[in-house]
């Protein structure tokens, strides 16, 4: 019996990040390939960077192809006096620059610098940017004329080489921002002026017409154009509920978080009932920028990376604050560990997820002490310590990722020793486990995962180089053949060992294999 047609609208978006199924969705039917062809040119800069895409000819010089394709006889017309070449232009079948919904000047000025490649034209470096211009500003204009829902812009002007096209040409048609939810802005010192002023115009208007953002990120130099820094505050200023915000400073550990009071201070005054989660990353703290962080009272998830200048007493104003932490990430930063004890014990019993490196007997003591709810877990382990593992033990983890070494390799001696430590105190709770920086023999790990009492249903795995793949497999492979648990298996190198044996026995046994590009880390959750 066939399936009726409003389940089908139900189910195929449900795929939106399973290219190898929707490209083969394509050819069922034409229900299915009306239904399938918007999914798939939502975000196509996106999905063309992975290898499966970029196999089937997906990639950025070919989507450019196919928006070139979509120009209307105006925007045609825009480029004829720099004479760009549109004889291989034919008409498409469906109107695909209608679809996007992911529109980032980075990921167009590159399609088009791949698509003037394509064409081999050869002439001058200055006349290229002419031509790219134009090239950009005519696809500009044909999203802003006829997309339906744009719902991310993503501003980086530094890496635009034919610059951000010229905005007010075109502003009577932005309605299509009026759907964005996600905004993305980086900006360095080292832009030219001209591109610092294309972009203030387009932020302005941005302003006027972007009002229902929830998730922002900003990424400025310290040394920035202020009117670049006031049109982001313009736009904080006029939204309806931001929920996620980062902020990084594009200067590693240079900049002051007073270079960001300006953005910080608006976002708490009009968004603090709003805000749910906070990035910051390479900046310094201090008392000013400490009780602004203090106010956001709905904060749930708090992200600290590279940050320093955090004293004991600021870490006692937070801990008055009437926020409740559901996830806390303090990784590489420079203070002491009391203060981030402190910041864990602050955070609580409302703790449901962790990412952590700097461990110690006094970090995970105060886990212990006030975080009994923890259930996801991500550490790097940067020695060989007892402790952590013991204390790993006594949790009720669900989701564990160690990095051992974390930048840094641990010897084979201290990864080998806590992976038989781990094996001993591994909660029988955890179902995911994904363990980085393996650098062990093949006994080491066959030893470890022969005698895990844990209900894995997801191992990710990376192993050292010299590790034996197919040796790996195979015990993997007896494990999901004794406990029956074993859903998804993931090795970063599984994409160059797609033939070994082992690795199609896994799939025969319905197990999901991995690829690179679908392993994400809690790690990198902010950002």
């Amino acid at each position: 019996m066939a399936l009726p047609n409003d389940i089908i609208y139900d189910i195929l978006p449900q795929l939106h990040d399973d290219m190898r199924t929707l490209y083969r969705c394509l050819l069922v039917n034409r229900l299915w390939c009306r239904i399938t062809v918007p999914i798939l040119w939502c975000r196509p800069f996106t999905i063309s960077s992975k290898p499966f895409t970029n196999k089937h000819r997906t990639s950025r010089t070919l989507i450019i192809q196919t928006y070139v394709s979509c120009l209307n006889q105006d925007e045609l017309a825009y480029l004829i006096p720099y004479r760009i070449d549109f004889l291989d232009i034919r008409p498409t079948l469906f109107p695909y620059e209608k679809y996007l919904q992911e529109l980032s000047d980075n990921a167009i000025d590159k399609g088009v610098k791949g698509w003037f490649q394509g064409k081999k034209l050869t002439f001058p470096f200055v006349e290229y940017d002419h031509r790219a211009e134009a090239l950009t500003y005519s696809l500009w204009r044909m999203f802003m004329r006829q997309c339906v829902k744009i719902q991310s812009v993503s501003i980086m002007p530094l890496y635009v080489r034919s610059g951000i096209s010229n905005v007010p040409n075109f502003s009577d048609s932005m309605s299509a921002l009026s759907h964005v939810r996600s905004f993305t802005c980086r900006i360095d010192w080292s832009d030219s002026a001209e591109k610092y002023q294309k972009t203030i115009q387009l932020l302005q208007k941005l302003e006027l017409v972007c009002k229902k953002i929830t998730h922002m990120k900003v990424y400025i130099h310290e040394k920035a154009d202020p009117g670049v820094l006031n049109a982001i505050v313009q736009i904080i200023r006029v939204q309806k509920g931001i929920k996620e915000v980062s902020f990084k400073n594009n200067m590693i550990l240079k900049g002051n978080l007073y270079q960001f009071r300006p953005l910080l201070v608006p976002v708490m005054e009009s968004q603090a009932k709003y805000v749910t989660s906070l990035a910051f990353r390479s900046v310094k703290f201090n008392e000013i920028s400490i009780v602004a962080l203090a106010g956001f009272h709905s904060l749930e998830s708090l992200c600290l990376q590279k940050c320093r200048n955090m004293t004991i007493e600021h870490s006692i104003m937070l801990s008055t604050a009437s926020f409740r932490l559901k996830f806390l990430s303090l990784l590489r930063n420079s203070w002491s560990n009391s203060i981030t004890a402190a910041l864990i014990a602050k955070a609580g019993v409302t703790l449901q997820q962790m990412v952590l490196d700097n461990v110690c007997t006094e970090t995970t003591q105060a886990a212990l002490d006030h975080c009994p709810n923890l259930t996801i877990l991500y550490i790097e382990v940067s020695v060989y310590n007892y402790s952590l593992i013991t204390w790993i033990g006594s949790t009720k983890i669900q989701q564990l990722e160690i990095s051992f070494g974390g930048i840094f390799r641990l010897s084979t001696e201290d990864t080998t020793k806590s992976l038989q430590l781990l094996r001993e105190h591994l909660p029988t709770s955890v179902v995911y486990l994904k363990l980085d920086g393996l650098y062990i023999s093949n006994e080491a790990f066959t030893d470890f995962i022969n005698n895990c009492k844990a209900p894995l249903s997801t191992l990710i795995i990376s192993i050292d180089c010299y590790h034996d793949f197919e040796e790996s497999a195979l015990t993997v492979l007896n494990f999901a053949s004794k406990r029956k648990t074993l859903k998804k298996y993931g090795n970063y190198d599984s994409n160059r060992y797609v033939q070994n044996v082992s690795i199609r026995e896994l799939e025969k046994h319905g197990i999901k294999i991995l690829n690179t590009y679908d392993i994400k880390s809690l790690s990198s959750k902010a950002f």
